[in-house]
């Protein structure tokens, strides 16, 4: 494998495993933005990249833009001058080079270049899911009701629609509109007039729909208020389950597919990621000995950006950024009671016999990690240093001669 750099101070180690054997599975290591980062509030309701790039984060105080290095705050606050909840943010959608947001207030635009925003209809009930379908029309729901913008009607004018109680929308990829009650889900159709695409079957009617998501082409994914997720196949007219609340899942908040083959789950109980050939489930909880996991289990929104990473917005842990998986590194830090390297600083990295790697570091001492086992053993070396107690922690280079290590 050779002989490796010395480096002086990194905050935690990246190896690069040349060995394919090495790779136990993917890891999963995000980056946290929080209030102390710029975000506006660590209640982050729900995001999208825009066009440009740009990531828009929806929070309990306000729209946020993200550019990779700051945030921007726009409030709601000058339009609602006597309503603060106007500034929760529950979705974005972007239209035409402009947000629609929806809030606790209603439905709002928000115009990128003079960064000023318009309402558009004031109900005084959450505007919980935005969507534009192929014919252009944005639908949204509000309360139990769905509704269209006809802007042929004094520009943007809501019109209800007459939909049954609705708890859900989504579009398909054709961008034909779907929507959810609690027993049937339905497909937009002609002339609108509306057909229904799936009812619960018998074994699930003491459930009730609570999420749809149509990103997988010719099938449907969906949530109950039993906490499960399910598959129906629209060609074959089956239904399958997925995951459910004896696996730790506990209130599905969003749904998302990942290069048609990884569905990612949102829910008060953290990240699930659900492979649909393998069949494998990934649980990501937070981890207070781990700095890397989800910085809260409740998470609320998933957006996949154009680079393949993914953005999480969570209850009071604000923002979790994962880059796109499976790349080839893993890291290796302190964990409190756990097997882990001992120091933060390390000052060399030198190969041993047998697949071993002897790590030195600046504040904690002398390392050995074994790859077969990925395990690390901490030396004392105490002894060698009786003056000054905590000089042996204190080590900065290595040499192996022999079967000697210096």
């Amino acid at each position: 494998m050779g002989l490796f750099k010395s480096y002086r101070r990194l905050f935690l180690i990246n190896l690069f495993l040349f060995f394919v054997s090495y790779l136990y599975g993917q890891e999963y290591f995000f980056k946290h933005y929080v209030v102390e980062d710029g975000l506006s509030h660590n209640t982050v309701f729900c995001s999208i990249q825009d066009e440009k790039g740009f990531m828009w984060f929806g929070t309990q105080d306000g729209l946020n833009r993200f550019d990779g290095y700051e945030f921007k705050i726009y409030r709601l606050s000058n339009t609602l001058a006597s309503n603060t909840t106007g500034n929760v943010v529950k979705c974005i959608y972007e239209y035409e080079n402009q947000l629609l947001i929806g809030t606790n207030s209603g439905l709002f635009m928000f115009n990128k270049e003079t960064e000023k925003f318009k309402s558009i209809f004031i109900n005084n009930k959450p505007v919980k899911q935005i969507t534009v379908d192929r014919k252009n029309i944005i639908w949204f729901n509000s309360g139990t009701k769905l509704f269209y913008i006809d802007k042929t009607l004094n520009g943007y004018q809501p019109v209800p629609s007459m939909a049954p109680p609705i708890i859900a929308i989504d579009k398909d990829v054709d961008n034909v509109l779907w929507y959810a009650s609690k027993k049937s889900i339905f497909k937009q159709g002609t002339n609108k007039i509306d057909t229904t695409a799936y009812t619960l079957p018998k074994d699930l009617q003491h459930l009730a729909l609570t999420n749809i998501s149509l990103a997988l082409d010719g099938k449907i994914l969906f949530s109950t208020n039993n906490s499960s997720l399910f598959i129906y196949d629209l060609s074959k007219g089956s239904t399958t389950p997925l995951i459910d609340n004896d696996q730790g899942l506990d209130l599905i908040r969003d749904i998302k597919v990942y290069d048609n083959k990884d569905i990612w789950i949102a829910s008060e109980s953290g990240l699930f990621i659900y492979n649909l050939e393998s069949k494998k489930l990934v649980h990501l909880q937070k981890d207070h000995s781990d700095k890397f996991s989800i910085s809260d289990n409740a998470v609320y929104s998933i957006t996949i950006d154009n680079e393949g990473g993914a953005w999480l917005g969570t209850y009071f842990g604000g923002i979790s950024y994962l880059t796109k998986p499976y790349t080839p590194f893993r890291r290796y830090f302190p964990m409190s009671g756990k097997n882990s390297i001992s120091g933060n600083a390390v000052s060399a990295i030198i190969e041993g016999p047998n697949e071993t790697m002897w790590i030195a570091t600046e504040d904690a001492g002398l390392n050995k990690f074994e790859f077969a086992k990925e395990r690390f053993s901490k030396y004392d070396l105490s002894h060698l240093s009786s003056k000054n107690e905590k000089l042996h922690k204190n080590v900065h280079s290595l040499l192996i001669k022999g079967d000697t290590l210096f």
